[in-house]
């Protein structure tokens, strides 16, 4: 049987949560932006079952009353909200990393110091009546429900199914507890033996019963917690894909103050042109391959080619560009974005309108 637990919550923007066993001591103290009440449930459960949930405020904060209802555990709240000093005086000793998790871990303590004297008398009651046994079992009734009593608990516990039926009939009846007594022993007395003989049938039957619809209540919450462990999984990754993503294009529009960014052509073709708005500046993979269609376009839109593949003299001819070597721009690709340096462009492209203008001054020598 999984390990009982007490927990105590601090909601809000960073979620602070604590476990502590039913000795008090700490299983996990935790604080994320990241946890709603789904994936907090779901980390609870992989260290035990929680059966009280402690908070410091008098009224409990709507999270952690919905989380109590989700899990049917008993909540406990301080009389008046815990103070600074109460709550630095109950964590005194004890690790933890910043303010949530010690809000927490103050809610959870608190709580234990409530039922630790019920806990006292269970252990003390279950020696004395030599049922340690299905101590886990009792504690665990008794800590949800103030109103059963530890007597009560060990029947549930022992005959789950005659305390089923008793709780059935003063429903019906709205009779007490006593009188509920006097009655069930009136119809003893008229036919003790038929009644035993009908209890112990009930009892076969209640019992297979229980049994059935508990292996398929654990089926069907089994198969729940694995499709919502494999949901949280998939929307951690498309997360993790998502700050990647980000980061990536938070280094480019820091890079974007030294570098112009441009995209990735494959080559001059007509149907490559035709896809892209062109700018003054574009990027090729392959300057060499192009078509008769895309030179009017490129004519007009284009002053400057980057290429890490030399264009070829009748290429240059054709579309009356400027040709610079990616190579010499110590161009960086990422994701088919490329960044080339400002001042890096400016001097190369300095050196090719000198080396333009000496060659047509020689060409007027001639």
């Amino acid at each position: 049987m999984k390990k009982l637990l007490i927990a105590g919550i601090d909601p809000g923007t960073t979620l602070g949560y604590a476990l502590l066993d039913l000795k008090g001591n700490a299983v996990k103290i935790k604080s994320s932006k990241q946890l709603d009440m789904s994936s907090l449930i779901l980390e609870m459960i992989k260290e035990g079952k929680v059966v009280v949930i402690g908070t410091d405020r008098k009224k409990a904060p709507r999270f952690v009353d919905k989380l109590s209802s989700k899990i049917g555990a008993r909540l406990i709240k301080p009389e008046e909200d815990l103070s600074v000093e109460q709550k630095r005086e109950l964590t005194k000793g004890e690790e933890f990393g910043n303010e949530h998790e010690k809000d927490a871990l103050a809610s959870a303590i608190y709580a234990f110091k409530r039922i630790r004297s019920l806990l006292i008398k269970v252990d003390f009651y279950l020696k004395e009546h030599d049922k340690e046994n299905i101590k886990n079992e009792v504690e665990e009734i008794v800590l949800k429900d103030y109103k059963v009593n530890i007597s009560e608990a060990i029947a549930m516990v022992e005959q789950p199914e005659k305390q089923e039926e008793k709780k059935k009939k003063r429903i019906k009846t709205g009779r007490t507890k006593e009188e509920e007594y006097y009655e069930e022993e009136k119809e003893k007395l008229k036919d003790v033996r038929e009644v035993e003989r009908r209890l112990e049938m009930l009892k076969a039957d209640m019992a297979k019963i229980v049994r059935k619809k508990m292996k398929k209540v654990i089926k069907i919450k089994d198969r729940k917690i694995d499709m919502l462990i494999r949901k949280i999984r998939e929307q951690e990754e498309k997360l993790k894909e998502m700050e990647k993503n980000l980061e990536k294009m938070i280094g480019l529009m820091k890079k974007a103050e030294e570098n112009i960014i441009l995209r990735k052509i494959k080559n001059l073709s007509s149907e490559e042109i035709e896809k892209y708005d062109l700018g003054k500046i574009i990027y090729v993979e392959d300057p060499n391959i192009f078509s008769e269609k895309s030179t009017g376009k490129i004519r007009e839109n284009v002053e400057i080619i980057i290429s890490k593949k030399e264009m070829s003299n009748k290429v240059r001819e054709k579309f009356k560009v400027i040709f610079i070597n990616a190579n010499k721009l110590n161009a960086y690709e990422e994701n088919g974005i490329i960044l080339i340096n400002k001042e890096k462009l400016e001097k190369e492209k300095k050196k090719v309108d000198i080396l333009k203008k000496v060659i047509d001054e020689y060409r007027e020598t001639r």
